[in-house]
C-alpha cells in the first residue's frame, strides 16, 4: 500500500502529472489518489501554483492569438481617414432622420 502512495507523491509533485495520469500509471482509482493527495501538507500550495501557472499560460496564448488573428485596425489613422469616416457617419445619420 505504501508503494503506490510514494509513487503517487513523486508523480504529482516532481513529475507534475494530474490525478488521471497518475491513476493510469499506478492502477489505483482516481478517488483514492485524490483523497491521499489532499491529506499531504503541500497539496493546496501545489494546486494554487498550477492554477496561477495555467492562468499565465492562458493570458500569453490569448495575447499571441490576438496578435496573429485580429487585424490591426488603427495602423493608418490620419486626417483623411477621420474625415471620411465622419462624412459617412453624417450621411447615415441624416438619412435616418429625414427619410
Amino acid at each position: 500500500m505504501k508503494d503506490w502512495k510514494e509513487q503517487t507523491k513523486a508523480l504529482f509533485f516532481i513529475e507534475k502529472l494530474n490525478i488521471t495520469e497518475i491513476s493510469n500509471i499506478t492502477g489505483v482509482n482516481r478517488k483514492s489518489i485524490s483523497k491521499y493527495l489532499k491529506s499531504i501538507k503541500g497539496y493546496t500550495d501545489e494546486i494554487e501554483r498550477r492554477k496561477n501557472e495555467n492562468l499565465d499560460k492562458r493570458k500569453e496564448y490569448k495575447r499571441n492569438w490576438d496578435r496573429k488573428n485580429r487585424p490591426n485596425r488603427y495602423s493608418v489613422v490620419n486626417g483623411e481617414t477621420i474625415r471620411r469616416e465622419h462624412d459617412i457617419a453624417a450621411a447615415i445619420l441624416s438619412r435616418e432622420k429625414y427619410h
